[in-house]
């Protein structure tokens, strides 16, 4: 069984939605964004591990066998007739799905409210 979602969102829509939860984003150029990311990992600490957590995420981005590597196709098959078969499907993702996690990050304490 693979658990990811066939119809996925844009980001777009997603940053359009975490705005709407009122999160303060800001849309910038991707090398901008990388040299923020950059800063932010050479930074002192900070709160939730976000030090370490930019410093692996540069590390993903930027490490040429981890972006390339061959990997085998997904195929959620399994997962599909399996839902199919209990009367289920995949949900949305939607303004509703995505202000459930963050709901869900915020009340566990793994993301700050706004």
């Amino acid at each position: 069984f693979h658990f990811f979602h066939p119809a996925p969102i844009e980001w777009r829509k997603l940053m359009s939605i975490l705005k709407d939860l009122g999160y303060p984003l800001e849309e910038v150029s991707y090398d901008q964004w990388l040299r923020d990311l950059k800063l932010k990992a050479q930074s002192g600490p900070t709160a939730h591990g976000e030090r370490a957590f930019c410093s692996t995420l540069i590390m993903a981005l930027t490490a040429p066998h981890f972006l390339h590597f061959k990997r085998p196709p997904l195929d959620a098959g399994n997962t599909m007739r399996t839902l199919e078969r209990m009367g289920m499907a995949y949900p949305p993702i939607d303004h509703q799905l995505i202000g459930t996690y963050v709901d869900y990050w915020q009340n566990s304490g793994y993301l700050p409210r706004p």
